[in-house]
């Protein structure tokens, strides 16, 4: 009997310097003690490089800032991955 895969849940398709954007983003946020899994984590392309935020999973997208108990997070970045900014956001 044949054994069928089971369809995956979600697809997530990223490009190399969109994965390279998150590790360097991950390795600053373990820096300072962060725990990426309580967080959903938002990369965004700019003009010279990228943001990549991570915020609680229950803060609504129209809130600014943090929410109460678990802080909002944010790496900018060079278009060479360079760090420009890491913060703890209000």
């Amino acid at each position: 009997m044949e054994k069928r895969v089971p369809p995956f849940d979600k697809q997530l398709l990223l490009d190399g310097r969109d994965a390279k954007a998150l590790q360097v983003a991950l390795g600053a946020f373990a820096k300072v003690g962060g725990d990426v899994t309580q967080y959903r984590v938002e990369l965004y392309h700019r003009d010279a490089g990228f943001a990549v935020l991570f915020h609680p999973p229950g803060r609504s997208p129209s809130m600014r800032g943090s929410a109460p108990g678990l802080p909002s997070f944010g790496v900018d970045m060079d278009s060479d991955f360079s760090v420009k900014k890491a913060n703890f956001q209000r």
